[in-house]
């Protein structure tokens, strides 16, 4: 054996890959199963672009403080950047954003 750096080469000897022995036993697919699977999958693509998508529910999700503080800024702005309502700007913009 020879060592190059940290990993360990065997001498100048390679073998053969295995055969695969092909067994009786694997199932073949016949042109009529195919041609019946491919019926369905048009079938059923045609009844999905048939029906309407069902709007499914909103989940509604609470806002990001991020969120919140944009917005507790903006309505600090609006009002001519007048100290001292902070915590009012900050429970009106959580309430507007989360309604």
């Amino acid at each position: 054996m020879n060592t190059t750096g940290r990993k360990t080469v065997k001498a100048r000897t390679t073998s053969a890959p295995k055969k695969i022995e092909k067994t009786a036993e694997k199932a073949s697919v016949t042109p009529t199963a195919a041609n019946e699977v491919s019926n369905a999958a048009t079938e059923l693509a045609s009844q999905a672009s048939a029906t309407p998508p069902v709007a499914a529910p909103l989940l509604k999700l609470s806002p990001t403080r991020e969120q919140i503080a944009l917005r507790a800024y903006q309505l600090y702005l609006a009002r001519g950047s007048e100290p001292g309502h902070d915590s009012e700007d900050w429970l009106a913009a959580e309430a507007e954003l989360s309604a």
